[in-house]
Order: structure tokens, then C-alpha cells, then sequence
């Protein structure tokens, strides 16, 4: 997809969620549309973490459908691969974030 498909991508959704990714615990942030970014929600990667994250992306979209929600996952090595499968299973729309990679 070009930038341009993806900066459309994300001007679309109800909300946008930004996930790091770790191998015993993902953090997320919610930026609803026109709306403030939520607090960090830090969850354990477990199906009762998953479940517990999407309630809270659920909360903090003001309840819009999870179609229309962009979900970015940072992947740490392999470590956000079943978050997305569960955000798949639900109708998510989960993509792969870029590492960033930093300068010294």
C-alpha cells in the first residue's frame, strides 16, 4: 500500500490504537478521532489480556464498530504475531508498525 493509501487509511478510522508489543505484556494507546489519546492500558498476553484490550479500545472508541478501529502493532520480534491473530478473529483491522529505529 502507498503512503498516501495508508495516511487515507488512518484518516478514516474512528479510532486509531498504537500497540508495543513485548513478550510477556503488550501496552496500547487509543486516539479516537478528534478526541484526546487514552492513557497507556498495559495487558498481559494472555486471551483474558487480549479480551480485557479490546473491551478498553471498545471504552475508549466510544463504542465504534471494531471494523472501523486501525490497530498498529509494533512487532518485537515475533511477540505481537497473536495479538493479531485475536484482533483478526474479531474483525479488527490489526497492520505492522515499523520499528523505529534511533539514532545515538
Amino acid at each position: 500500500m502507498i503512503s498516501f493509501a495508508k495516511r487515507e487509511r488512518a484518516q478514516r478510522a474512528a479510532a486509531c490504537v498504537g500497540v508495543d508489543a513485548g513478550k510477556f505484556a503488550h501496552t496500547l494507546v487509543v486516539r479516537p478521532t478528534g478526541q484526546p489519546d487514552s492513557k497507556p492500558f498495559s495487558f498481559p498476553t494472555t486471551r483474558a489480556g487480549f479480551e480485557g484490550a479490546v473491551a478498553f479500545i471498545g471504552q475508549q472508541a466510544a463504542g465504534a464498530a471494531t471494523a472501523v478501529i486501525l490497530v498498529g502493532i509494533e512487532f518485537a520480534g515475533n511477540y505481537g504475531f497473536t495479538f493479531a491473530h485475536y484482533l483478526r478473529e474479531t474483525s479488527s483491522r490489526p497492520t505492522a508498525a515499523p520499528k523505529l529505529r534511533r539514532r545515538a
